[in-house]
């Protein structure tokens, strides 16, 4: 017998609402995809094994209760989708429980570990990229930040514009579907044009719309409305795995099948768990990273603030190295990628986004940028809308980073920055706004 574990969840929903009377039968399928004791989890360790059995058996309760009474799915639904929630998040905890179960269910011998030469999976495609660097001479993916089932860090300081650019490159990467192309650049940037998922706990749906509406959307983006954290600590265990809204929100995710999730902020979504330890961090990625695989196409990039030291290092024309991003190491250590804003210096217009890891790709690459003004009809003269390429500068090539930060510093200390007002006269702002580099130009 085959049992597919999402059918299961949706007929029990349904069961619950009453489009199904037979609720009987459907639990003891379930019930018979279950494993008992004396199953062969395979390897692993005690530990990994009582944790896989603790997950079926909050799964077994769940469907022993329609069971026990069916009635009560249908005259008490709120139970019933208490005990539907307690299921999925067991599950989501630990992805041995859903392979024993998929493995019984299909009358393999259930286990978590398989051990066989490389070339089994040469016939697959390689994850596809999803963002990366952007390199007008070639038509390929060139130095990948993050690609497909993977999760990339974006550090930079509070209101540094961290948000404004995750927009910005929601709002190209529709323009370009729009218009048949299979990519698209901001900000010496290219990701793939498909949507982009803003989960964000730093800016209401309101707001990240004002300002897609200022940047030329005519809908906006996809955002997620009073967004809740969705991994915490369980108060009573002490353990951290993912919150009640978890499932939920990954599966309003999938129903959009994006190219990008943008996580803003990482400790926040993290709620209640600590984002300065190093187990939490790690079991967050890797849960991420699961619901990303088996989106098929979607990879994360999970917004975080940096250091002090990291910006005095920057300042100083120094390589930031893993330093760059505040709370536990690993978050610069567990993600395959690493992004880096900061201003040119203090109080600066000037913005470098970098590459300070790449694990399958090159490093030490990224672009200078300059502000990004627009003067649409009813707004006020030269409104800030985000940043862009700078004219004096532009993309930053592999290994040039450190010269194009000396070169900014030495130009500010000789010169003297004069940095157009947001609010000021539109064609003074212009003046240092340089040119747009993303599918379309604002309009002059």
């Amino acid at each position: 017998m085959t049992t597919d574990l999402t059918v299961i969840a949706a007929a029990l929903e349904a069961m619950r609402t009453g489009e199904t009377t037979d609720p009987e039968e459907l639990a003891r399928q379930a019930l018979a995809c279950i494993p008992g004791e004396d199953a062969v989890i395979g390897p692993g360790g005690a530990g990994a094994q009582a944790r896989i059995r603790d997950s079926l058996e909050a799964f077994r309760t769940a469907f022993q209760f329609a069971l026990d009474d069916p009635q009560k799915l249908l005259v008490d639904p709120e139970t019933a989708r208490r005990r539907l929630a307690e299921a999925r998040r067991a599950l989501a905890q630990d992805g041995g429980a859903l392979a024993v179960l998929e493995a019984v269910a299909s009358g393999e011998t259930p286990t978590r570990i398989t051990l066989e030469r490389s070339g089994v999976d040469r016939h697959l495609s390689p994850p596809a990229p999803i963002l990366w660097r952007d390199d007008p001479d070639r038509e390929y993916a060139s130095d990948p930040v993050v690609s497909a089932g993977e999760c990339a860090v974006l550090a930079g300081s509070g209101g540094g514009g961290k948000s404004w650019l995750c927009i910005r490159l929601a709002i190209e990467a529709d323009r370009a579907r729009e218009a048949g192309l299979p990519s698209a650049a901001a900000c010496g940037l290219r990701v793939a044009a498909r949507p982009i998922i803003m989960l964000s706990y730093e800016m209401s749906r309101k707001r990240v719309d004002m300002v897609a509406e200022a940047m030329g959307s005519p809908e906006g983006i996809y955002a997620f409305k009073d967004a809740m954290p969705i991994f915490c600590v369980d108060p009573q265990t002490r353990t951290y795995g993912p919150s009640p809204v978890w499932r939920e929100t990954w599966d309003a995710i999938a129903a959009v099948s994006p190219a990008l999730v943008v996580i803003d902020t990482g400790p926040k979504a993290m709620g209640g768990a600590e984002p300065n330890a190093a187990e939490p961090v790690i079991a967050f990625i890797l849960a991420v990273e699961r619901e990303l695989q088996a989106l098929a196409g979607a990879a994360a990039l999970v917004l975080c603030h940096d250091t002090k030291a990291m910006r005095d290092a920057v300042r100083a024309g120094e390589d930031p190295g893993a330093g760059a991003v505040s709370g536990s190491g690993q978050w610069y250590d567990s993600p395959r990628g690493v992004l880096h804003l900061s201003r040119a210096g203090p109080g600066s217009d000037i913005r470098f986004v970098e590459c300070l890891k790449a694990s399958f790709g090159r490093e030490s690459w990224g672009a200078r940028l300059c502000p990004r003004y627009s003067d649409p009809v009813g707004a006020v003269p030269g409104q800030y809308v985000g940043l862009q390429l700078d004219p004096h500068g532009g993309r930053i090539a592999p290994g040039e980073m450190i010269e194009a930060r000396r070169t900014a510093r030495e130009a500010a200390a000789r010169d003297g920055e004069v940095r157009p007002k947001a609010n000021g006269d539109g064609a003074k702002a212009r003046a240092r706004g340089g040119t747009d580099d993303g599918f379309h130009i604002l309009p002059e």
